[in-house]
């Protein structure tokens, strides 16, 4: 009788110690903090997408005051951050807590003024370019864009640097109040605004 209760509080203690040693990870336990990114599809060249413009005023604004566009953060690791908003035209990152590993960094939004040499219409460089351990929250505003259409019919592309293609985000989150269009991803670039003429 001592043996099996001696075999069961090893049993126990080696489940425990396994356990403990091989480490569970945290996400593996809890739900997802934000939508997961879908698999990405092959991008399209810049040529074949029908960009939005920025509308004649929001041109003139950033011509006008040349810190308008732009703002920078250094986003600390254990609390994340908001960088963007009304200086930008209110586009913005929300990044969550524990979303990269070092301790800060410095992320910047940044509107882009001309894309007239590469072909692209209205958008707004998040950077640096780089990738995070969590999904991060885009929010474009459409409120200073050239376009009268049905915003839902609005698409949100991102640039592949390395292919120099361009990839339509799946699953935007369209708020028709704030005039704006949430994306979750996983990464900094450049993003765009393009239209669907056949929705």
């Amino acid at each position: 009788m001592k043996s099996k209760s001696l075999f069961w509080v090893v049993f126990v203690i080696s489940v425990l110690g396994i356990v403990f040693f091989s480490g569970c990870s945290k996400d593996s336990l809890t739900a997802p903090e934000a939508a997961v990114t879908p698999a990405v599809e092959k991008g399209v060249s810049s040529e074949s997408i029908q960009w939005v413009q920025w509308k004649q005023e929001a041109v003139n604004e950033l011509a006008r005051r040349p810190m308008w566009g732009y703002d920078r953060q250094r986003i600390r690791r254990d609390f994340g951050g908001v960088v963007g908003g009304f200086m930008t035209f209110n586009n913005m990152v929300e990044i969550p807590a524990y979303a990269f590993e070092e301790h800060s960094r410095d992320i910047t939004v940044c509107v882009v003024r001309d894309n007239e040499d590469e072909n692209v219409g209205a958008a707004v460089d998040f950077l640096p370019s780089q990738k995070f351990v969590k999904d991060v929250k885009v929010t474009l505003s459409y409120a200073n864009l050239d376009y009268e259409g049905n915003p839902e019919d609005l698409c949100v592309y991102w640039l592949d640097e390395d292919n120099n293609t361009w990839v339509l985000v799946p699953n935007p989150e369209v708020n028709l109040e704030a005039q704006t269009i949430s994306v979750y991803v996983n990464h900094f670039t450049r993003f765009g605004w393009g239209f669907d003429p056949e929705p």
